[in-house]
C-alpha cells in the first residue's frame, strides 16, 4: 500500500452549516472560501468529494441569490418626492 500524496484535507462536515449560513448573508463562493480560510479551488474539491458539501454549496447559492434579489427589490422603488 502506498502513502497518499499531498497534505491531508482540512474538510470538516461542520462546514456545511457554516456555508449555508454565509449564503444567507449573501456571501459569494469566494467570500465563503475566505471565511473558511481556504482557496476557492479547495471548496470545489470538497464539493466534488463530499455530497453533503455539494448540497450545502447549492443551498448557499440559492440563499445568496435570494439575499441579492431582495436587496435589489427593496431599492427599486424610490420614495415619492426624492430628489435626483
Amino acid at each position: 500500500m502506498t502513502n497518499p500524496v499531498g497534505r491531508p484535507s482540512k474538510y470538516d462536515p461542520a462546514y456545511c452549516e457554516q456555508v449555508i449560513e454565509l449564503g444567507k448573508l449573501g456571501k459569494s463562493v469566494e467570500q465563503i472560501a475566505c471565511e473558511l480560510n481556504v482557496g476557492t479551488k479547495t471548496l470545489y474539491n470538497w464539493r466534488d468529494e463530499n455530497e453533503e458539501f455539494l448540497h450545502a454549496l447549492d443551498m448557499a447559492k440559492e440563499f445568496e441569490q435570494n439575499w441579492w434579489e431582495t436587496i435589489a427589490q427593496t431599492h427599486m422603488i424610490e420614495e415619492q418626492g426624492a430628489t435626483k
